[in-house]
């Protein structure tokens, strides 16, 4: 017997090469009674294999090799998945036998060292073929563990933060129920569990003012149209009570783009939404305070004595400050039970028809009331301006200056008081 690495005598590879056609047939019978997928293949594919065997099988057979028929192979896919490849040794084998039984009978010597050294070649290719696809296995099952690895240390961090995240995070399934909702989505509708539980459970349609409400459909059509969502919704927590939430969905798809899952992020507004409230009856007291003070600035009064006070205007005054002139003057002629009042103009650049109204009105209302208006500082222009106008001023009192102004009233104050001292 010849070693396995030793080649084949002259005489086996020349009836190797001269019965190549009868191998090739050989082959292709074992392969059409293959019991495995090898039999599927048309005979022009069979027939491709087995003279594309044939010639790889006599390189190894002459040098010694495997090489020849591991490419084969690995070239074929066919041969190169599952159990293929077993049951192509074993056509091969078979037909080598079938292939040397003649020169086994008529030159046992030789024709025993050729199937030898054939099979052996069969059988080293076979065992090399097996150990690399046992390597790669391994390797694509280290791929995988390092990889499953991987998805696992992402999956655990992205559940520590989840079940650590102040805002409800929820995970909801195609038909609308739940899958996860960590612990602060369920302390925010004060459930113990709502896994499996519909959505529409807790949403509501109507907002806590009586107000629509989106729905968890229309969430739904919206975010598998765009993607994401976000809005104000409306829950409904385990007691039946009302809140806003700001929630932000998106879908989750497979590679093929394939919708699996929502995942959204609730926050309870409530708080939000109340400090909001607070902001705004806030500004709205700090616009009030300024627009008294703005009314105090410009309506400013100075009283004088105890009956009489001067209100000095300064700057333009259109019907929005002139209604406020006269509510100050009134309101501020009520309550001290003045019985003059000195407005002094020198400082109100135009006087128009708007103003000049406002003046008799002011007059006119202040009489009502039981006290005098006494009219200061009109410029000659101003003056011109209400001549023109023909307003009836014939009961207000003018003076040049605030100083004469004032003179007029405390003369007609301490006349009145003689007048009263001798009755």
């Amino acid at each position: 017997m010849t070693h396995s690495g030793s080649t084949p005598t002259h005489s086996a590879l020349s009836y190797y090469d001269e019965q190549s056609a009868q191998f090739s047939k050989l082959l292709q019978q074992a392969f059409r009674e293959s019991p495995n997928g090898l039999s599927h293949l048309t005979s022009r594919e069979q027939q491709r294999l087995a003279k594309q065997s044939v010639v790889a099988l006599r390189k190894d057979f002459e040098h010694g090799e495997s090489h020849a028929l591991l490419q084969l192979l690995h070239n074929n896919h066919t041969l190169a998945q599952g159990e293929h490849n077993q049951y192509f040794f074993q056509a091969l084998r078979h037909a080598a036998c079938e292939f040397l039984r003649p020169l086994v009978l008529d030159h046992p010597d030789i024709g025993f060292m050729a199937l030898e050294q054939l099979q052996t070649r069969i059988a080293h290719a076979e065992t090399s073929f097996i150990k690399q696809q046992l390597d790669e296995s391994q390797r694509v099952h280290d791929l995988l563990s390092k990889e499953f690895d991987t998805q696992k240390i992402e999956a655990q961090t992205f559940y520590a933060l989840a079940e650590n995240m102040p805002d409800g995070i929820a995970v909801v399934s195609l038909d609308a129920t739940m899958r996860y909702g960590n612990p602060a989505f369920h302390k925010m509708l004060g459930y113990d569990d709502l896994t499996n539980m519909p959505v529409s459970e807790f949403f509501s349609d109507i907002d806590p003012d009586g107000n629509p409400s989106i729905s968890p459909e229309a969430v739904i059509v919206e975010t598998l149209t765009n993607d994401v969502w976000q809005g104000v919704v409306t829950y409904k927590r385990a007691d039946g009570s009302l809140f806003l939430g700001n929630l932000s969905v998106c879908v989750i798809r497979d590679a093929q783009r394939n919708p699996i899952v929502f995942a959204g992020i609730v926050r309870d507004i409530t708080e939000e939404l109340r400090q909001e409230q607070e902001r705004r009856q806030l500004q709205e007291q700090v616009i009030a305070s300024q627009e008294a003070l703005l009314r105090e600035l410009s309506t400013p009064i100075i009283p004088l004595a105890n009956d009489i006070l001067v209100m000095p205007l300064v700057g333009s005054i259109d019907s929005n400050r002139a209604q406020m002139v006269l509510e100050s003057l009134l309101d501020s002629v009520s309550k001290s039970r003045t019985s003059v009042v000195i407005l002094d103009i020198t400082g109100v650049p135009i006087v128009d028809t708007h103003v000049a109204n406002a003046l008799v009105r002011a007059s006119q209302a202040i009489k009502l009331l039981g006290a005098q208006l006494i009219l200061t500082g009109i410029r000659p222009e101003v003056a011109q301006t209400i001549v023109g106008l023909s307003l009836d001023l014939s009961n207000i009192v003018t003076q040049a200056t605030l100083q004469n102004g004032i003179d007029y009233a405390i003369r007609s104050r301490n006349t009145q008081r003689l007048s009263k001292g001798a009755a």
